[in-house]
């Protein structure tokens, strides 16, 4: 194991639906290549998505690089975890992150809600989370955009037609999650049938995550 490899860390954000022993799964994967892991825990469903990208800042300052200047962080965020990581790479200090993995279906679950006013979407069962993104993907953009650094997008539910670009995939086309922009500014673009809930249970997105932390590209096995 390298030192450079000793001194990396990787944060996993969680999203809506994931629970703590799936993270524990993930987790243990990555550590089994010589990285070293953390979990931020918040309460998604709850907090929007500026609140947790601040807490998730003091996390990382904290708990995860506590003063060690020598040490890097990449990130692995989760359905609306992810959200979380874009926000947080595109509004805080990021040095010395080095790789970041978005993961997530190819919908957002108000992307169907869109066209209802903002105040309607609060009002059900989605919460103050999805309020805060109800405006669509222009208003998303301004309050996030892309990580300002080496990332890979894996798209989870979906298989990609062997006719299509996959950087056009018309499933995708108008998702907060995965827009257009955000696959064409990645190093790398991965599509998986598996949902983002279960990516624990696949071999094939658990190699995909590892090798984009340690390689900044995705290969399969």
């Amino acid at each position: 194991m390298s030192t450079d490899r000793r001194n990396h860390h990787i944060v996993l954000v969680p999203g809506i639906d994931d629970v703590l022993a799936r993270m524990a799964l993930i987790k243990a994967g990555i550590e089994q290549h010589g990285m070293r892991a953390h979990v931020f825990e918040y309460p998604a469903r709850d907090w929007t998505i500026d609140r947790a990208s601040l807490t998730l800042a003091a996390f990382v300052e904290r708990d995860v690089l506590g003063g060690e200047k020598t040490h890097s962080v990449s990130f692995v965020g989760f359905g609306t975890g992810s959200l979380v990581e874009r926000f947080y790479l595109t509004h805080y200090e990021i040095l010395p992150a080095r790789r970041c993995v978005i993961v997530a279906d190819p919908q957002h679950p108000s992307d169907k809600y869109r066209t209802h006013k903002p105040g309607w979407l609060g009002r059900r069962r989605y919460g103050a989370l999805l309020q805060q993104l109800a405006e669509g993907p222009a208003g998303f953009a301004a309050r996030c955009g892309l990580p300002p650094i080496p990332y890979g997008v894996i798209v989870t539910s979906t298989a990609l037609a062997p006719a299509m670009d996959k950087l056009d995939n018309q499933v995708v086309a108008a998702s907060l999650y995965t827009p257009p922009a955000l696959l064409h500014g990645a190093r790398d673009v991965a599509y998986v049938a598996v949902k983002c809930d279960h990516v624990t249970r696949d071999t094939a997105a658990m190699t995909l995550i590892t090798t984009f932390l340690q390689h900044g590209w995705f290969t399969q096995q």
